[in-house]
């Protein structure tokens, strides 16, 4: 199977696995794309890593950037007018040779970048179990391809976890985030969050939220048939652009050393990472368990990972947790599984 095959049975998986059950367009889409010699080499420029996001970015970015096209009308992240019925298809082929170059050259200068706000729903949880085992400390977060950094900012948001009586979170904040509680157990809510001495963000090329460029890019990442996901977007910018955050340029396996080296004894350091590590090669991912156990010499050091999407479409994505202490890695803790945009959470793990 040579390259362009890979690459069309990767849009092929995508359809089935990532975009199936959230975004009727974006199935129909990568489908149809799988099957199409034209689209599949012209995605083909793009770098390794997850190519279908990349490719389908390109296109919303350009659409959203108010290139003319009957497309547009299949978005409603872009048209203000109801979606229009029928095949998709035909219209999108036909942008994508039309702009092939913009496309191109996007596929060849840009890298994926989401934040998918709604994961700290997710997150709040996760964060609030470590805390419960280090009383007292405050959090350090360090979050490896933070992109804009915007889970960074998780209590800075509200929460609604259905079927609980309480929300969480700062009380009428303009960034309401919703999650599902399934299965027995619930998750370890706080009464009171958890306090945050730092937060750090680390990416190869960071997202600046008062760039309206960049935040045009952020935004093409979000699939082109859920404004509601694009609104709450827009919404998580507005409160970063008025909050403290540290993001820092540059390799988190040059950059996490550093950074690490500056959290005090008396706080709690979590790196954490969010559907980021697919980015990653399988050599630097093999390093980077290695980086944490060399930094924990000394301390405790948390790493929290939001990663994969099982074959099993009842269970799409599952949170680990990781403790590292004096050079050595505790055996790997399931916390959770959760869909991959935050929609619901079952928590799995006892409590502390």
């Amino acid at each position: 199977m040579d390259s362009l095959e890979r690459l069309a049975e990767y849009f092929h998986r995508f359809a089935l696995l990532e975009v199936k059950a959230s975004s009727r367009l974006y199935r129909r889409l990568a489908s149809a794309i799988a099957g199409d010699p034209d689209l599949i080499a012209l995605a083909g420029h793009a770098p390794p890593g997850p190519t279908p996001n990349l490719f389908l970015a390109a296109v919303h970015y350009l659409l959203l950037k108010g290139a003319p096209h009957p497309l547009a009308a299949f978005y409603p992240t872009v048209s203000e007018s109801p979606p229009a019925g029928g095949d998709p298809f035909p219209d999108f082929r036909a942008f994508c040779l039309e702009y092939a170059d913009q496309i191109r050259d996007l596929l060849t200068t840009r890298k994926v970048q989401t934040n998918e706000v709604r994961r700290c729903g997710i997150l709040l949880p996760a964060f609030n179990y470590i805390a419960l085992r280090e009383p007292g400390r405050p959090l350090a977060l360090v979050e490896a391809g933070a992109s804009a950094g915007l889970l960074l900012l998780w209590d800075q948001y509200e929460y609604d976890y259905h079927g609980d009586l309480n929300r969480y979170g700062v009380s009428g904040s303009p960034v309401l985030i919703s999650c599902v509680v399934r299965g027995p157990r619930r998750p370890p809510f706080p009464t009171i969050l958890p306090r945050v001495s730092r937060r750090i963000g680390i990416d190869l090329n960071p997202i600046d939220v008062e760039d309206p460029d960049q935040g045009l890019w952020l935004q093409a990442f979000i699939w082109g048939d859920q404004p509601e996901r694009a609104e709450r977007l827009r919404q998580a910018v507005a409160v970063a652009a008025h909050q403290p955050l540290e993001l820092l340029a540059g390799d988190a396996l040059e950059v996490l050393p550093g950074v690490l080296a500056g959290v005090s004894r008396e706080e709690t350091p979590v790196v954490f990472h969010s559907h980021a590590l697919n980015q990653f090669s399988p050599e630097a991912r093999r390093r980077f368990e290695e980086l944490l156990s060399r930094l924990s010499y000394g301390r405790t050091l948390y790493r929290l990972s939001l990663e994969g999407i099982a074959r099993d479409a009842s269970i799409q994505s599952q949170m680990n947790l990781t403790v590292f202490s004096d050079g050595h890695a505790s055996r790997q803790r399931p916390l959770a599984y959760y869909e991959p945009h935050g929609e619901w959470i079952e928590w799995l793990a006892e409590s502390t």
